[in-house]
């Protein structure tokens, strides 16, 4: 479980550059806006591009590589990957996205159901019958069942 952990928060720290972004753009337009012209905030248009630079990088990462591959960078370092419960492939770019939806949605939830589900399975995980596994567990799980 360590491991998934550590592979969360790589995966989490490339969205960091966006969030900087944002909260630069809005400290910076606060500070520089009158009292009476906060419609005309100098610096919006950068809190975009931060939001764009945050989620951009989670879609991609989480969504689509994780679907089509079955990992993430995280998980790539890690030494874990993401397999359907049925033949042992990545789930597809369609139920890669969908755990990403769900884990939006779902939050916290999601985080005690990977602590105490016997699989380790958070909501996506249960809806796209796939589960998070290490590397060498794979190949055995898989050709004993």
């Amino acid at each position: 479980m360590r491991r998934r952990v550590i592979a969360y928060l790589i995966d989490s720290s490339l969205s960091i550059p966006g969030v900087v972004l944002q909260a630069w753009a809005f400290v910076t337009s606060i500070v520089s806006a009158s009292r009476d012209d906060l419609a005309g905030l100098p610096n919006v248009e950068w809190i975009f591009v931060g939001l764009g630079l945050t989620y951009l990088p989670l879609v991609v990462n989480r969504g689509v590589v994780q679907g089509v591959t079955g990992r993430t960078l995280g998980k790539k370092i890690m030494r874990l990957r993401l397999v359907r419960l049925h033949g042992g492939g990545p789930p597809g770019l369609g139920w890669g996205l969908l755990r990403l939806l769900l884990e939006g949605v779902v939050g916290i939830v999601d985080v005690i159901l990977a602590f105490v589900t016997d699989r380790r399975q958070r909501t996506g995980d249960m809806a796209a019958k796939t589960m998070v596994m290490n590397d060498e567990d794979i190949t055995a799980w898989f050709t004993s069942a």
